[in-house]
């Protein structure tokens, strides 16, 4: 095989892988768009309609916690328990507010 024959061989494999990439490519972007969309059409027919607007809405504060409520921590960092409880928080997708943690104690 001649030094010309390589160079076209090359060129051809080349210029094959790049096509099969930009297939690839159009198909990833084909089915996002596709998945995309149905995720789109069942979020809103799941999501419930808001409850009408009254004259008059009240407003719930939440109670004021006593300030002894404190977080006991057994041997763990103020850093630890601080990641320990956002963890906590947005794995049980309740708002950090909302939670009471009494104590955090490591375990070995």
């Amino acid at each position: 095989m001649t030094f010309y024959e390589s160079l076209m061989v090359g060129l051809f494999c080349f210029t094959g892988v790049f096509l099969v990439l930009v297939v690839l490519n159009l198909l990833i972007r084909l089915f996002s768009a596709v998945l995309g969309s149905a995720a789109k059409k069942t979020s809103s027919a799941a999501k419930p309609e808001p409850p009408a607007a009254t004259s008059q809405q009240t407003v719930k504060t939440p109670e004021t916690k006593d300030s002894s409520n404190q977080v006991e921590l057994i041997d763990v960092d103020d850093a630890t328990a601080a990641v320990i409880m956002a963890i906590v928080s947005h794995e049980t997708g309740i708002p950090l507010s909302n939670l009471e943690f009494k104590y955090i104690k490591l375990v070995q």
